[in-house]
């Protein structure tokens, strides 16, 4: 018998904005290679010292949730191929993803405060991006929880807030 937090759910990502998806898929790559040159520097004999807060995040956004990186997306991927403005996605998660996703949200909210405060050389998200991963993150938590999808808001006439 499957757990309630194991059992499969459908998280669908309506009319996601395919050139953000990829720009934000960058920009957080672009983030945790610097957290890896920083965490194999901090190691180092006489290396940085790094605050154990810093240290906690790196760690949990390049150990625990590195394949969310490596997670191969071909739908969007072929629809970047074709030109596509937007694209619908399926998943099938575990209930428990929804958790999952919402800690890896809360985690890119502390990096990318990081960022702002200039403790990192990458640089803060754009608002857009921002708005996306809010969105995308928000549509796994809701729909882990029983929730509908909603599409992608400026794909449905909505305006962004990107704060």
């Amino acid at each position: 018998m499957v757990s309630t937090d194991d059992a499969p759910v459908t998280v669908r990502l309506l009319r996601a904005p395919v050139a953000l998806w990829a720009e934000s898929e960058i920009y957080y790559s672009d983030m945790m290679r610097e957290f890896e040159i920083v965490l194999i520097a901090s190691r180092e004999p006489g290396g940085i010292r790094l605050p154990p807060a810093l240290v906690e995040v790196m760690e949990q956004l390049t150990g625990r949730f590195a394949s969310a990186r490596a997670t191969p997306r071909p739908e969007r991927d072929a629809a970047e191929a074709a030109g596509a403005e937007f694209v619908d996605v399926v998943y099938q998660v575990p209930r428990s993803a929804g958790a999952d996703v919402g800690e890896l949200g809360r985690l890119l909210i502390e990096a990318d405060e990081m960022a702002r405060s200039s403790r990192l050389l990458t640089l803060t998200a754009s608002p857009q991006t921002w708005a996306f991963n809010r969105w995308y993150v928000e549509e796994f938590v809701r729909q882990a929880a029983g929730g509908q999808p909603r599409p992608w808001p400026e794909a449905a006439g909505e305006a962004i807030d990107p704060s």
